[in-house]
């Protein structure tokens, strides 16, 4: 399993890891904190939790298939434009991200970036749970 914070990612400069230079190669999983929508952050929590949902996820995919390499990352600490650039980096087979009210606009792009490098994408969260009929019906 390899893990990774937003400042070594950041360090790289999107250097590709050595594995990433393997024209074969593809991350597995990116498990994505979705950032906050700018225009109402004023009233949301502001990222005031921890990205809990992505990291108990985390664990226990590496407790149970320690194999799959995965990334984790908090959107209210790095920004959207940092998990844009680690998608394109990436090119992960699946982007899992967790969207809240607050998070769905900037949840749009990430997951239009996940398809665009070719990732399956799940949707999660109070948001994707609640209105999953109107997310489907989206262009």
């Amino acid at each position: 399993m390899e893990m990774r914070d937003f400042e070594e990612l950041g360090s790289c400069d999107l250097e590709l890891t050595e594995a990433a230079q393997r024209a074969e190669y593809r991350m597995d999983l990116l498990l994505i904190n979705a950032p906050n929508d700018q225009s109402i952050s004023s009233i949301a929590n502001d990222g005031a939790f921890p990205a809990l949902a992505i990291i108990s996820l985390g664990s226990a995919l590496h407790a149970r298939l320690p194999h799959i390499e995965f990334l984790a990352l908090d959107g209210q600490v790095g920004g959207e434009e940092a998990i844009l650039l680690a998608l394109e980096r990436e090119k992960p087979r699946i982007v899992a991200v967790s969207c809240l009210a607050a998070s769905y606009g900037p949840t749009l792009p990430i997951c239009a970036k996940a398809k665009q490098v070719g990732a399956i994408t799940i949707l999660g969260n109070d948001h994707a749970v609640v209105h999953h009929a109107q997310i489907l019906q989206r262009d």
